[in-house]
């Protein structure tokens, strides 16, 4: 569950409109949706999507952690009261069931997340 007390995670800022459009060339619309692709430079989507980190000099030698919050997507209650609640430092992952996930990830990455799909095993 998300809370308004849920801490304060630092991270770099969204992703603006610009790294957005950008990465058109990683992506192609087809008839089962829009899918990752290499671009013809040799970028790749995971490299264009990547959070920047930029680590506290004076934290140099503390542990670092990872924060991925997976199943979202299924419902739309629980996916906007994360994209509302959350910092940009957590990782969104989405379930390939619901039912807007396009439009859920791309709000997720203008507020700054990384995103990936989750998949069954």
């Amino acid at each position: 569950m998300v809370t308004a007390a849920t801490p304060a995670i630092t991270s770099a800022p969204p992703f603006d409109a610009a790294t957005i459009a950008a990465a058109k060339h990683v992506a192609e619309r087809t008839k089962a949706g829009v899918l990752p692709k290499i671009g013809a430079d040799g970028s790749r989507p995971s490299q264009i999507y990547a959070k920047a980190y930029r680590p506290d000099p004076a934290k140099a030698n503390m542990p670092k952690i990872a924060l991925m919050v997976g199943g979202l997507g299924l419902s739309a209650a629980t996916t906007r009261d994360a994209l509302d609640k959350l910092p940009p430092a957590v990782t969104f992952a989405f379930a390939p069931y619901g039912a807007d996930l396009e439009a859920d990830a791309a709000r997720a990455r203008a507020k700054g997340h990384e995103t990936v799909l989750q998949l069954p095993m």
